[in-house]
């Protein structure tokens, strides 16, 4: 095979027509350059392809959850994690707000107090604390919203409940309880015996009168309190000294006599019925010292 033949079937061995020895081998070069080049570049272009659709797929789910509400959001100690708008509130006005129309109740022994639901004026502001909670669940921004409800993450955040009500109401039916309930504190060691008795006493001398002065005995257990009675029932005579006295337990029948003449000239020689004003009464049962006797 001779010098051409064999140039023809291997190429020229690397010789171009133009005759330069090395000119095939940088087509060459080139020409695997330019392909790898294209294949960056294609690369990059999907790439970028998939990190554009990602994003958009990243903004149009968290779009579509923009009114979801995050796991562990509540609402007072309402739970609303998970909800969406409608939901939450509906949740919120069945278990927070409608326990709130009820009556205020007091109950003191016996006694029963109540302040009618009406009269407080509730005010719940739903879509507030509605509006709250979305808040809470977009605090984290889009990636980090989307990676928290893949991951089955939570916020666990408590919104504080927007309800008012009528302070005036409240303040009045507590004015009215105290005033109903509210008693002087007694000091049990205080034993009221001997002034009761004294009273008594000072009554039946002031009128020249016998008195006969009555007292429970034992002790009667109520509600909210017990009371211990002293007995020490008497009967005064018309100078108020004790003529006959019981004990402080036990039942007792007590008997006095007195003179009714003796009596009524005694009175008379201290003058009381002589220096009397009956006139004056009438003034005296009225309310201001000068009209009709008030019933």
């Amino acid at each position: 095979m001779g010098k051409d033949d064999a140039a023809k079937a291997y190429g020229n061995g690397g010789e171009t027509a133009s005759g330069d020895p090395g000119s095939g081998w940088r087509t060459r070069a080139v020409t695997v350059a330019g392909r790898r080049m294209r294949v960056i570049t294609v690369g990059a272009l999907v790439l970028l392809l998939v990190l554009i659709g990602g994003a958009v797929g990243v903004y149009a789910y968290d779009s579509a959850h923009k009114d979801q509400i995050a796991d562990g959001v509540k609402v007072g100690t309402v739970d609303v994690g998970g909800l969406n708008r409608e939901q939450a509130a509906h949740r919120i006005r069945r278990h927070l707000v409608a326990p709130l129309h009820q009556p205020v109740k007091v109950k003191l022994g016996s006694e029963r107090y109540e302040l009618p639901a009406d009269h407080l004026k509730i005010r719940a502001d739903v879509n507030g604390m509605v509006d709250e909670a979305v808040a809470a669940s977009q605090s984290w921004g889009v990636p980090g919203r989307v990676f928290r409800d893949l991951t089955s993450g939570s916020v666990d955040q408590t919104v504080q409940p927007q309800v008012s009500y009528s302070r005036h109401a409240v303040h009045r039916f507590v004015v009215h309880v105290t005033k109903k309930i509210n008693r002087e504190p007694q000091d049990a060691t205080i034993n009221s015996r001997d002034h009761w008795q004294r009273v008594m006493q000072g009554h039946a001398g002031a009128n020249m009168m016998p008195v006969i002065a009555s007292n429970r005995i034992g002790r009667e257990q109520g509600e909210s309190c017990a009371i211990t009675f002293y007995g020490s029932s008497f009967i005064a005579g018309p100078r108020g000294e004790k003529i006959a006295e019981a004990g402080e337990a036990g039942e007792t029948v007590l008997t006095a006599s007195f003179d009714l003449e003796e009596m009524r000239v005694e009175r008379a020689a201290w003058g009381f019925f002589r220096d009397r004003r009956p006139e004056l009464y009438t003034e005296l049962l009225t309310l201001d010292g000068g009209g009709v006797p008030q019933a």
